[in-house]
Parts: C-alpha cells; structure tokens; sequence
C-alpha cells in the first residue's frame, strides 16, 4: 500500500541511502576526500546500516560518536556526525543527528599535544621501533619523525613522489594548496629501501592491510593512543616537536617554517623555497642524525 515515488526512503536501510548519497556526492570529490569521507562513513555504517532509516535515533548517532571519541579522535567524531546528518538531508529526512551536535567534546585543532624533552623523545623513538601491529603504521610512523610532514601527505604518499633524495608533495595534498620538497636524509631514504621490498609494487608507500589505499585519517592517531601518548603526542605532534627542538637547537628559523610549509605565497615564497633548499637539505639530515643520536 505504499507509493514509492512518493516515499523513496520508506523502509530503506541505512546503508542504502548512505550508498545513494555517496554515489551523489562522490564525482565532485578528489580521491584524497573521497576515501576519507568512506572511512568516516564506514564508522557509521558499521553501527547502523542494516538499520531502516526511521529507526535510527539520536542515542544511535551518538554511541558511533562516542567510539571515535575514545579512540582519542574527537575530530572525527564530529565530522562522522555531519555526513550522518548530510545523509539525512540529501534524502529530505528530518536530522535526527543535529540533536547530537551539542553533546559531542570539544576538539582544538592548533593545540596539538606533543613531546620537547630528549628523553620523552627517546623513549616515543624506541616504542615506535618496537610496536609489534601493522608494519605499515610502525614505519609511517618512523618516517614522519624524519620528515614532521602533515597528515595527509604522509598517509597519502605515493612512490611516484619520490624522487631519489627528495620527495615532491604535490599541491593538492598540501593545507596549503602549495607543493612542498622534502629533503630526505638517508635515514628515510633507508626506510624507504625496506618499505618498497615490501609495498614497491603498490601506489601508496604506506599501503593500508585492511583496505585498498592508504591508511585511515584515524589509524595513526590510534596507535599512538595504544602506546601511551593519548593527550601527550599527537601525529601533528610531529611537526610541534621538531620545530620547537630545531629552533632551540638554532637553526634558522626561516627554513624551519619553509619546510613546515608555512611559507608566503606568492614572489617572496619563490624565491625563499629556492635560496633555502641547500640549507633543508642539510637541517632535514642534521635532523635525522639528532634523533638516531638520541
């Protein structure tokens, strides 16, 4: 006795409108979104897609919430919400997810929690080089300590981006929508070495095991949580440290900022990133050699 065309989402599941809102959504996306807006959503769907859409409520919504929040990525947490709540939306259901909004923790992008002291980093070195999970997180890991590059980048890293001793970020992947050059020491040069024995014949250097792609924007975070560093280092924590550590150990503070990408646009950013590579280049394996020394 129901009209379908006039009640497209009776009875449907979840899952389904989920699937119709991302094939919508999808074609506008780069491949970087695309893939991190179907890990947010598989957050979701793990809970709650067999689940018919008028069955879903608010408490639903907020115990998937709640899961991202105890893994220490509260970030996610808020903006697994919103695609629920896009969901709803874009089939013209009412959102019960906005309910939601208001009991979720508060997260402060800037201040990211990260270690200073040499023993502290010591001390993260060596659980790094001893965790026993995911090879590929361990040495993502590694590597982001020899580089303190974003996030993104990182888990996105393709082998086509590596050229010899430096590695292009292309804009794309940038915060900054700017390429960045990473000067790689032979320590991550080395590291590289391995991975590629392993993953050289895949797109992504750091290749996820449980997907096809790169790792999740929540893995890294976890596995630092798992070690003891929950609210005391984070993966952006990464770049807080070196460039706390490289500025008290006097390195120019310009070429710090250059290869933390925070460089001016335009001509004076040109012409910075050219006058100062020769000089990152040897900071980036002066760096490397102070943490093997540590």
């Amino acid at each position: 006795g129901i009209d379908l065309k006039e009640e497209p989402t009776k009875g449907a599941t979840f899952k389904t409108l989920a699937d119709q809102w991302l094939k919508a959504k999808e074609i506008k996306w780069s491949e970087g979104t695309r893939q991190t807006n179907v890990t947010r959503l598989g957050y979701a769907i793990k809970d709650l897609g067999k689940k018919s859409i008028e069955d879903i409520t608010a408490q639903d919504i907020l115990n998937v919430c709640r899961k991202q929040e105890r893994r220490g990525t509260k970030e996610v947490a808020k903006r697994t919400r919103a695609i629920i709540g896009s969901i709803f939306k874009y089939h013209m259901l009412y959102d019960v997810s906005e309910r939601v909004k208001e009991s979720l923790e508060d997260f402060t992008s800037e201040n990211h929690p990260h270690l200073t002291e040499k023993e502290d980093i010591k001390e993260l070195l060596h659980k790094v080089d001893n965790y026993k999970g995911s090879y590929e997180t361990r040495m993502a890991l590694k590597f982001l300590s020899y580089t303190f590059v974003r996030s993104r980048p990182l888990r996105e890293a393709e082998w086509t981006e590596i050229d010899g001793d430096m590695w292009r970020v292309p804009a794309h992947k940038e915060k900054t929508n700017r390429p960045l050059l990473v000067p790689l020491s032979t320590q991550a040069q080395a590291l590289l070495k391995e991975i590629k024995e392993i993953n050289g014949d895949k797109k992504y250097i750091f290749n996820s095991n449980y997907r096809d792609g790169f790792l999740s924007e929540s893995t890294l975070g976890r596995i630092l949580t798992r070690m003891g560093y929950g609210g005391k280092h984070s993966v952006h924590g990464y770049r807080h440290m070196a460039s706390t550590c490289l500025n008290e150990l006097e390195y120019d503070g310009d070429a710090i900022e250059l290869q933390l990408s925070h460089a001016p646009v335009g001509v004076r950013g040109v012409y910075n990133k050219a006058k100062k590579l020769n000089y990152r280049t040897k900071m980036m394996q002066d760096w490397s050699d102070w943490l093997s020394n540590l």
